[in-house]
């Protein structure tokens, strides 16, 4: 009679809890239900008090990573520093069997110190968890309890523990979707581009722009123009709402590599997070130009930002281009004069 009673006390006195589950990211979890929880297009986002009665806030993103952890960490870390925030600590920890890749940073705000803990889970799957949580840094440890504390409430939806990244194929992925997101992730396999491109060629036409030694010729796809300014081109297309600008420098496909990591270093200087990144090349459009690029999408601290750098490569020059807006939905309706314009792009020899 006593110990039911006593289970029954037990039981209401646990907190009440509501539960989260992204069917994109394979997850379902528990979490008190006095938080507030915001879902957003690539993920969701919590704000609960403290016991200082501090907000604390936990931003979740899906993210399509695939490479190596210790390049996961890097990235971070480059980030951050680009954003004059101290790291404090980088380290592994794991959570459903797999890696939990954490980054602990402090920086100084309008509102006073502030903490953070980045985490991503490094599952194989074709989305991967990827969390921020921050508070002020007097609040900060009573809020990575109350977040830590959701953490063995962690399931899959399939039920089955997932995986590393890197783990043989062999092994069946959490998310059954897997080798879609490889391919979308991948994106190109340069003897289909190379096959694409002798089949189906798009109308082009030719535009002189001064280039690094004089005036220069290059190719562009019909309806696009270009307009110099300064030590730039910028390139417009009736239907592109994005801003796109072009850059042409002396060298020749080995250069373009070099080219190509100062763009990303850039890059990475103008974000405070990455919550989207794909890579594509094009062995050789329908011009020749060996065609790089990297998209990324994420915050800034003026707002979201979506931004393609590329790069082509020829023989006897090389051009470099940035894609930008700061709606994501622009550049799903631009996606296929960008993606045309990379397929035509390049400087022509007189």
């Amino acid at each position: 009679m006593w110990a039911a009673v006593f289970f029954s006390a037990l039981v209401q006195q646990e907190p009440a809890t509501k539960e989260y589950r992204d069917n994109d990211l394979g997850l379902i979890f528990q979490y008190p239900q006095e938080w507030r929880l915001t879902k957003t297009r690539l993920g969701a986002q919590f704000e609960f008090l403290t016991e200082e009665g501090a907000t604390a806030r936990v931003t979740i993103t899906r993210t399509p990573f695939r490479e190596a952890k210790d390049q996961w960490q890097s990235y971070q870390r480059d980030i951050e520093e680009a954003a004059r925030r101290e790291v404090l600590d980088q380290s592994e920890e794991e959570l459903l069997g797999v890696p939990l890749l954490l980054t602990r940073t402090r920086y100084t705000g309008p509102d006073g110190i502030f903490r953070q803990l980045k985490g991503l889970l490094y599952s194989r799957t074709r989305q991967k968890l990827n969390f921020i949580l921050e508070a002020p840094e007097s609040a900060f440890p009573g809020a990575e309890t109350a977040w830590r504390g959701t953490w063995n409430s962690f399931r899959t939806i399939t039920g089955e523990l997932p995986v590393a990244e890197g783990t043989p194929e062999t092994t069946n992925p959490t998310n059954p979707t897997q080798d879609a997101e490889r391919e979308v992730y991948t994106l190109t396999d340069p003897k289909g581009d190379q096959t694409a491109a002798a089949n189906t060629r798009r109308p082009e036409i030719r535009v002189e722009v001064p280039g690094p030694s004089g005036t220069e010729t290059i190719a562009l796809p019909e309806g696009w123009t270009a307009e110099p300014r300064d030590a730039v081109i910028v390139l417009r297309h009736p239907a592109v709402q994005g801003t796109t600008v072009l850059t042409l420098s002396l060298g020749d496909t080995a250069f373009a590599r070099r080219v190509m990591n100062n763009l990303n270093r850039d890059a990475l200087k103008r974000f405070d997070v990455v919550s989207l990144r794909k890579e594509e090349t094009i062995a050789e459009n329908q011009n020749g130009a060996q065609v790089m690029s990297v998209l990324r999408e994420g915050t800034t601290p003026g707002g979201s930002l979506v931004l393609l750098s590329a790069v082509g490569g020829q023989s006897f020059g090389v051009w470099s281009l940035q894609y930008e807006t700061t709606d994501s939905l622009k550049y799903g309706e631009d996606k296929a004069q960008i993606e045309a314009l990379l397929a035509v792009l390049a400087r022509i020899r007189s």
